[in-house]
């Protein structure tokens, strides 16, 4: 193996693998072979760069801890808003499978996805100790058949 063509780390093009990752990677094969420890620094960095640049840190902060379930004839949805006045100055609003929150900070809007359609006029809202508790009936899928009404024309 003293030929660095023969040699995986001789005939790599660390150049180039480098420039990709930000230039984090050593230059030589000799550096890798010393000191693996950079690894470790590198993968950090690359994670921290791929994350803080996917996901605005602001928009993390003002989002709300939320729990979603069903029971066999509604979907609860908990959203935990500890401060009350915070609370005092949201709008929800709700669709057909989706709770919308609007006047959060920054003049910030929230989705919260629901696992079911449901029938947004029976949704019942309660605030207490720091959750707002929303309970919603599913829509229910009947099996019956309907009939339908056929017009014709010559």
């Amino acid at each position: 193996m003293d030929d660095p063509k023969n040699d995986i780390f001789g005939s790599f093009d660390w150049k180039n693998f480098g420039q990709f990752f930000g230039g984090k990677f050593p230059h030589a094969a000799n550096d890798y072979l010393k000191d693996p420890s950079w690894v470790d620094r590198v993968v950090k960095d690359v994670m921290k760069q791929a994350f803080t640049n996917a996901v605005d840190l602001n928009m993390l902060k003002n989002r709300y801890r939320t729990e979603v379930f069903e029971t066999h004839n509604n979907v609860v949805v908990k959203i935990h808003i500890p401060d009350k006045e915070q609370a005092r100055n949201l709008s929800a609003f709700v669709g057909i499978n989706q709770i919308k929150l609007e006047g959060l900070p920054d003049d910030r809007s929230e989705v919260v996805k629901l696992p079911s359609h449901i029938v947004p006029e029976s949704c019942k809202a309660v605030y207490k100790k720091g959750v707002l508790q929303m309970q919603i009936r599913k829509v229910k899928i009947s099996e019956r058949m309907h009939g339908v009404n056929v017009r014709y024309f010559d």
